[in-house]
């Protein structure tokens, strides 16, 4: 071979730490000045050391930490072609933020596609009954383990409002969970929503406005004393003409007909609500 470049198809160092599977030239100038012959410890270290000057030149390092770590994995993972992990987070880190970025978008496209296929599941609606699609399904927040269809809720919500009632609670026959007004507003509409408020901040307010200073008409007073009675939740004047003692008013309050308050008394010095005009509830 010549003096000034000499070729090497293949060069294995004596040490075992070190495996170059790769052809090697030497210049005048060159960094690795390896033979066949001369492979010692010392070469062999003085390679490495040149290789981490020109690694280290070329990426521009910082640390001076990042320095034991490349000679650490070039002695102990270059035969493996395997750097270690702490070395190529130093030496890569761009590369490391867009594989953590690909993994990101990776994670949200398996979660969009196993959201699509969870919207494709079937679940029986506990108001109409028919099979339909999870999607389809209106939950409420307050009450995630009931859910029911949205057509069906929006019509269960609805008809609840124009009953006059002011108290909505979950559609399941045995949830006594109120749901919160914004819920009521999301699945009911902004009309119905609006219909709702109208009814409980001013249930009384436009019956009150027409009412005139005349004295009351205490027969209608001595009648609801005799045969009426007042709800405990809304002091709404129910009457009673058949059935069991047991009453439930539309706010949702349950008590017993002989239990219960007649209309028109007084509590801490303050009348009742409904106290000589109400509204008539039948039960």
């Amino acid at each position: 071979m010549g003096a000034n470049k000499r070729h090497f198809i293949q060069v294995y160092a004596m040490a075992p730490q070190l495996m170059l599977i790769k052809s090697w030239y030497s210049s005048k100038d060159g960094v690795f000045v390896v033979s066949r012959g001369d492979v010692a410890v010392l070469e062999f270290q003085e390679m490495i050391s040149n290789f981490q000057l020109r690694f280290k030149s070329k990426r521009n390092y910082r640390r001076a930490a990042a320095t034991n770590r490349i000679q650490h994995a070039y002695t102990l993972h270059y035969k493996r072609r395997v750097f270690a992990a702490i070395t190529i987070q130093c030496a890569f880190g761009p590369c490391f933020r867009e594989i953590a970025r690909k993994r990101a978008c990776a994670a949200s496209q398996l979660s969009a596609r196993y959201r699509g296929l969870l919207a494709r599941r079937k679940k029986r609606c506990g108001i109409c009954l028919e099979q339909r699609v999870i999607g389809a399904f209106a939950v409420a927040s307050c009450c995630p383990a009931h859910g029911f269809c949205r057509p069906c809720m929006r019509e269960y919500l609805r008809g609840l409002i124009e009953d006059g009632r002011t108290v909505i609670t979950c559609a399941f026959p045995l949830c006594s969970v109120e749901l919160p007004p914004m819920e009521i507003k999301r699945l009911a509409g902004q009309q119905s929503f609006q219909k709702l408020q109208e009814q409980r901040h001013g249930q009384q307010a436009e019956y009150l406005a027409r009412l005139g200073t005349g004295e009351e008409n205490e027969s209608f007073t001595a009648w609801c004393w005799n045969n009426a009675r007042a709800c405990p939740g809304c002091h709404v004047i129910i009457y009673r003409y058949e059935g069991c003692d047991h009453m439930k008013c539309r706010c949702g309050r349950c008590f017993n007909w002989n239990e219960a308050e007649k209309p028109g008394k007084e509590r801490d010095g303050k009348p009742r609500v409904g106290k000589s005009r109400g509204t008539f509830y039948f039960s």
